[in-house]
């Protein structure tokens, strides 16, 4: 496959081809999905409100960077997301302040099924979300996840 991402939309259920994720999410909207065909290094997946993404089995989405994998908020984005990540993905983070997933909205929902999440960060201010569900991940490598109501 050329691209790596692909946006599902959710009325007419056309098909839409993205080289980066960055690019798919633009193009996104509430109710859209965005699938994830190849490995994604050094991207960062910004979750949009509505925008579920799943990603195809064995796909690795890694950084390095000094930032988290995962975010719900940047700025720009402040407003709470409800999203849903599945398929058999692996996040790793190797960045030595930053985990995998960092949540900054309280009003965040967000659901993860994947095949594990590795992240190396001590960064302690990474969940601060009423709602996350990880779900039946195969590995889970992290240090302590904080949940701050």
């Amino acid at each position: 496959m050329a691209t790596q991402e692909a946006v599902i939309t959710q009325s007419t259920g056309a098909q839409t081809f993205d080289s980066t994720y960055a690019s798919a999410r633009t193009a996104a909207n509430a109710g859209d999905l965005i699938q994830i065909w190849a490995d994604l290094t050094d991207e960062q997946i910004l979750l949009k409100d509505g925008v579920d993404i799943w990603i195809a089995p064995g796909r690795i989405i890694k950084t390095s960077n000094e930032m988290p994998l995962i975010i719900d908020n940047i700025t720009g984005y402040t407003s709470p997301v409800n999203v849903n990540i599945t398929g058999n993905g692996i996040f790793r983070n190797s960045s030595d302040k930053h985990k995998c997933v960092k949540i900054t909205n309280s009003g965040s929902k967000i659901t993860i099924m994947c095949d594990s999440i590795e992240g190396i960060g001590t960064d302690p201010e990474d969940m601060n979300g009423r709602q996350f569900i990880l779900l039946m991940p195969q590995s889970f490598i992290s240090p302590v996840i904080k949940f701050q109501m």
